[in-house]
């Protein structure tokens, strides 16, 4: 398995699933995966990782780790119209509040959101805390999954997850490479002049998912379909 074709083909065997089942699921042409030479576009990998979030899209794309996510429960295609909701927070961070990412997220229901955030979003989780002006507190984030430092855009907000919490928070380039200068946006300050929620800096190497925001709802403006 020396390319990210053969492990994504490997994964389909393993897991039984026809080449033309996931061709459809991740909304691929018919015959994609047949005239792929080596490793999908980003926008592609986006897609299968939307489609399938067991498959550890870091195997994929250098077969270090696992095969298959953990901490992440395996429910298989993307439902039209609704977002998997896990049980699990993200806060604004650094001071205050910050959520903690030790335990295993558990899905839990479906938001029925129709077409709003696309096909197929990943992911919906609570978010909580007013380091983020645009967020209000206990709304639930809709979230897509994203594989590449280089595909951060400056001045946009993403939900960032080290080993030990999660967070929401403005993403700046740092000077130094290895590194990302987080930011809230909400410009609160003390009597002294000095931020309530300031920006921070965090390693790459610190950073094991990161997801991009594809909007918010709040619980009272959606469905959720709970799992028997």
């Amino acid at each position: 398995m020396d390319n990210a074709k053969n492990r994504i083909l490997y994964f389909l065997g393993e897991e039984k699933i026809p080449v033309r089942q996931f061709e459809s699921a991740a909304g691929l042409s018919n015959g994609y995966m047949r005239q792929l030479r080596n490793t999908p576009s980003n926008d592609k990998l986006s897609a299968i990782s939307a489609a399938y979030p067991q498959l550890n899209m870091d195997w994929v794309l250098t077969g270090n780790g696992e095969m298959l996510v953990e901490d992440m429960p395996q429910h298989g295609a993307c439902r039209t119209g609704e977002v998997p909701f896990y049980d699990v927070e993200t806060t604004g961070g650094a001071t205050g509040l910050v959520a903690s990412s030790m335990e295993s997220p558990e899905l839990i229901g479906y938001l029925s959101v129709g077409g709003l955030f696309g096909n197929c979003p990943e992911a919906a989780i609570r978010h909580v805390g007013a380091s983020m002006a645009e967020y209000p507190d206990g709304c639930i984030l809709i979230l897509q999954q994203i594989h590449d430092f280089r595909s951060l855009v400056p001045g946009r907000n993403y939900v960032f997850e080290t080993n030990e919490s999660r967070f929401t928070k403005r993403y700046s380039p740092a000077k130094e490479l290895d590194k990302l200068i987080l930011y809230s946006t909400n410009s609160e300050c003390y009597p002294d002049g000095n931020l309530v929620y300031p920006p921070f800096t965090v390693e790459k190497a610190d950073i094991r998912r990161i997801f991009t925001i594809l909007g918010y709802v709040v619980s009272q403006s959606c469905q959720i379909r709970f799992i028997n």
